[in-house]
């Protein structure tokens, strides 16, 4: 006889199954089932659902949203509109880029150095002033400025 379809590959009851698991919280659906587990080192960072579908890994809110909209574009992630990581309602989920995901971050406070204002020398991050670098680190231009010319760092704000 022909091998029994298993639940878990049908994309409709891998989804109810998921959701099954689940404790509202607000408009969130909070994932009850497995996290990645990290290293104490990056214990900081958010925990995200872990969950199996075809016998493959998956991050849950990337799972979810496959299950939803059955695409899962390599360059894209799946982003949250609600800022919970183990939210896996589908309403609060969408494909994103890594820089939108960053961007995001900063708009919502929610980056590392979201909340920092100001540059060690006084200057403020904003504007003309404000460059992110490529590992999303803020950049005071002015200080740039002038360290790059060989000046005394900490002088007025040339970029006011």
């Amino acid at each position: 006889p022909p091998p029994r379809p298993r639940k878990d590959h049908n994309p409709k009851e891998k989804l109810k199954a998921i959701l099954s698991r689940t404790l509202k919280q607000g408009e969130c659906l909070i994932w009850q089932g497995n996290k990645f587990i990290r290293p104490a080192k990056y214990a900081h960072l958010p925990v995200y659902p872990y969950m199996y579908f075809k016998n493959k890994a998956w991050r849950g809110n990337r799972l979810v949203l496959f299950l939803v909209t059955s695409i899962c574009p390599k360059d894209k992630m799946a982003l949250h509109k609600c800022d919970n990581s183990l939210c896996v309602n589908p309403d609060h989920l969408y494909w994103g880029t890594a820089k939108q995901n960053v961007k995001d971050a900063y708009d919502r406070k929610r980056a590392r150095n979201a909340k920092v204002t100001h540059c060690p020398y006084g200057h403020k991050y904003e504007g003309k002033n404000l460059k992110i670098d490529n590992d999303g680190k803020k950049v005071c231009r002015s200080c740039k400025t002038y360290r790059d010319r060989k000046l005394p760092v900490g002088a007025k704000n040339l970029y006011e």
